[in-house]
């Protein structure tokens, strides 16, 4: 699997999910993307994790409790990574709607 197309599948999996997920359950739900060697497999997710966040998104990392205490958990809240409603004047709503045929 190329690197680009694992980073694209921690994307979507951080994206969905609904609580903070560990390293090994990403590792697990991404079946066959990280390398089966555990110090290998962490540091393709660390380098996973740089690209994201280079390219601004935004991971949300803590560190969990109860039967993951130590363990670091990460999401990407969609309310921090999806765009906002756009507040266009009506001049610049009349412009991009002369400007939309033209691509």
């Amino acid at each position: 699997m190329h690197q680009l197309e694992r980073v694209t599948n921690l994307l979507a999996l951080l994206l969905s999910a609904r609580r903070h997920v560990t390293f090994e359950e990403i590792r697990n739900g991404l079946r066959g993307p990280y390398p089966d060697n555990r110090t290998a497999a962490r540091a393709a997710f660390e380098r996973d994790k740089a690209i994201l966040r280079d390219e601004g998104v935004p991971i949300d990392s803590v560190v969990l409790g109860g039967d993951q205490a130590g363990m670091t958990g990460y999401r990407i809240l969609r309310s921090d990574y999806e765009l906002g409603e756009l507040e266009l004047d009506p001049d610049e709503l009349v412009l991009h709607a002369l400007d939309v045929g033209h691509e």
